[in-house]
């Protein structure tokens, strides 16, 4: 009984199997229909005929959240909002939860987790995007035609965009007076760059007023210090 066991159990290795044969792509061959066969008569063999090599796919292609290492599920992501805010590129936000916020916020608005931790401010504890994030989810919008700066200088910034089944262009303007009047001149962004500041506010409060189902409610981290 022993004996038979073993010999019942015991790998068989002669078995007439060719390895390298197994393990290449393998191809399959398709006769293509031959055109004078549907339209006329048949041509003599050999002629008229082709045949198509069709390869397996050796791999599957990555998707999206593989290439960017997105997380798909609530522990996924917390997992990688502690790698990176222990990897200390993202000092602006002082805990792995706020990491996780910011991840969050810009995923309801279609951000993958490092352009949110680059668009996001936190804010006294509100996540606040820059003006050039928000106009840029304006700009990738379907209802957005376009979305252009119309002219900036020392004095003012002005804005232009259509919204699709809108009539007519949307211009705003924003102005050094109105910064003054608002008390916002003499703070240091404004002193180091005028322009700037006069572009981010006119471009935040364009998108706001056009875009209110994309981007209401959203302002930038200057407005909320305001």
């Amino acid at each position: 009984i022993v004996g038979k066991s073993y010999l019942l159990a015991q790998l068989m290795t002669d078995a007439p199997i060719n390895v390298e044969e197994i393990l290449e792509p393998k191809a399959q061959t398709r006769k293509e229909p031959d055109a004078a066969a549907v339209d006329g008569p048949a041509e003599p063999d050999g002629v008229g005929s082709s045949s198509v090599t069709i390869y397996e796919p050796t791999h599957v292609a990555p998707v999206e959240y593989e290439r960017a290492l997105e997380p798909r599920d609530s522990a996924g992501a917390v997992r990688l909002a502690k790698h990176l805010f222990e990897s200390r590129m993202f000092g602006q936000f002082p805990t792995s939860e706020a990491v996780l916020a910011i991840i969050l916020a810009g995923r309801a608005y279609g951000l993958g987790a490092f352009q949110s931790l680059q668009g996001f401010s936190n804010i006294k504890g509100r996540p606040s995007p820059s003006a050039q994030l928000i106009v840029g989810l304006c700009k990738r919008h379907h209802a957005c035609k376009y979305f252009r700066l119309v002219s900036v200088d020392e004095e003012q910034a002005t804005y232009e965009t259509h919204r699709l089944g809108e009539p007519e262009p949307t211009r705003m303007s924003y102005t050094y007076k109105q910064a003054q009047t608002a008390g916002l001149a003499g703070k240091d962004n404004w002193k180091n760059d005028r322009q700037a500041m006069l572009i981010a506010r006119a471009s935040s409060r364009l998108a706001r007023a056009v875009y209110q189902d994309i981007v209401g409610g959203l302002l930038t981290p200057d407005e909320m210090e305001d």
